[in-house]
């Protein structure tokens, strides 16, 4: 169970920091683009959030795939036991 609840809290802290990148790419549009300075910073901030986003799916992908693995040798090592003879 406590994997999965790790999943989704990642998987909702991912969402949020989406949500913030799209809601500052919205606003750009409003914002006076003479405030260069302004707009440089917004646009750091949204690099800097979805580099945080792409090592959460990072840390995520590599979580399942050991998992997966993990499942896989627990798998091979039950096929491997000897056979028992009763006769």
């Amino acid at each position: 169970i406590l994997p999965n609840v790790h999943k989704i809290n990642n998987i909702a802290y991912i969402n949020k920091k989406l949500l913030k990148v799209i809601h500052n790419l919205n606003n750009l549009y409003t914002y006076n683009m003479l405030n260069e300075q302004h707009y440089k910073i917004e646009l750091q901030q949204n690099i800097f959030l979805l580099n945080e986003i792409y090592n959460e799916l990072k840390g995520i992908q590599q979580h399942s795939y050991d998992d997966t693995v993990s499942e896989n040798i627990q798998l091979d090592k039950t096929n491997d036991l000897p056979s028992i003879y009763l006769g």
